[in-house]
C-alpha cells in the first residue's frame, strides 16, 4: 500500500511539475491574450512618433480615402492610465474610387486611455455623443503599433483603419 501512495504521489508530482512549467513557459513566450507576446513598457510616459496609415469613410460607411500620416503622441502615465494627445498629419491621400470625399486635414486628439497588460487602449467621443473612434496598441518598451476603429454607425465620420497600420517608437532625448 506505501509503494502504491508512492507512485500516486510522485505521478501527482509530475503533473503539476510539468502544468507549472508549461505555464511558465506560456508566459514567457506570448500568444495569448498578453498582448501578442510583447513586453509591457515600465512607462509610457513621454513623446512617440511615427506613422499611420487610416480611411475616411462616405455617409454610408465605405472606405473612400485612403490616408498616410505622419504622427506625434505625447503620453502621461499614471498607473495604468495615460492621458496627453495625439496628433495626425496627412502627407499622402489616395481615393479608392467608391466615392465622394474630401481632402483630410490634421486630427489633434486628446488621450485618456487606459493600459492593461501590453494593450493601450482611448477612445474618441464622437459629434453630439455619437459613435467616435476607439484607439488600440500593443507596445514594448519602444514601439507600439495599432488601429483605429469607427464607432459611428449613423454618419461614419470616425476614421477606420486595418490592424497594425499605425507604428509608433519612443523619441529619443
Amino acid at each position: 500500500m506505501k509503494r502504491m501512495c508512492w507512485s500516486v504521489g510522485l505521478s501527482g508530482v509530475l503533473a503539476v511539475a510539468l502544468t507549472v512549467a508549461g505555464c511558465s513557459s506560456g508566459v514567457t513566450g506570448g500568444g495569448g491574450d498578453d498582448g501578442g507576446g510583447l513586453t509591457p513598457a515600465r512607462n509610457l510616459t513621454g513623446g512617440w512618433s511615427g506613422t499611420g496609415v487610416f480611411y475616411q469613410l462616405d455617409s454610408e460607411g465605405v472606405r473612400v480615402l485612403k490616408v498616410t500620416a505622419n504622427c506625434h503622441m505625447d503620453l502621461v502615465q499614471n498607473g495604468d492610465q495615460l492621458v496627453g494627445t495625439f496628433d495626425i498629419y496627412p502627407t499622402a491621400q489616395e481615393p479608392t474610387g467608391l466615392g465622394d470625399w474630401v481632402p483630410e486635414t490634421e486630427h489633434h486628439k486628446a488621450v485618456n486611455g487606459l493600459i492593461s497588460g501590453a494593450l493601450f487602449t482611448f477612445t474618441q467621443q464622437g459629434i453630439g455623443n455619437m459613435g467616435g473612434e476607439r484607439w488600440d496598441f500593443a507596445f514594448t518598451t519602444d514601439l507600439m503599433q495599432g488601429h483605429v476603429t469607427n464607432l459611428d454607425t449613423t454618419y461614419y465620420l470616425g476614421l477606420d483603419s486595418d490592424p497594425n497600420l499605425f507604428h509608433l517608437t519612443r523619441d529619443r532625448d
